[in-house]
């Protein structure tokens, strides 16, 4: 039975050939030579790579911020009720103004 491979992956990526720099190095080819190929194998073990790095990347950025607004509101639900009341109070005017006047324009 195969292995299962996990989703995210593990340790660093295999050490590779750096890429020279753009204009650092002139390779002539002849009309018979090839020009030179990357491993596919490779390629899609450092996408899949830096894929998994992202997300994970993504995913911490994303409950750091969740964080912050779930200490933001409890604070100022615990701290300043009537300004939260208040705010509520003046995003749903603004909201049901701009529904108003969307639905007066597309009717």
């Amino acid at each position: 039975m195969a292995e299962p491979i996990p989703v995210y992956p593990q340790g660093e990526p295999k050490q590779l050939e750096p890429k020279p720099e753009t204009g650092s190095q002139v390779v002539s080819f002849s009309p018979g030579m090839r020009a030179p190929s990357w491993n596919r194998e490779s390629f899609f073990d450092r996408v899949s790579f830096q894929a998994g790095r992202s997300l994970l990347h993504l995913r911490e950025t994303a409950l750091t911020a969740w964080d912050g607004i779930s200490r933001a509101a409890t604070y100022m639900a615990e701290e300043r009720p009537i300004h939260l009341v208040a705010g509520v109070a003046v995003a749903a005017f603004a909201a049901g103004s701009g529904l108003r006047i969307w639905r007066s324009h597309h009717e």
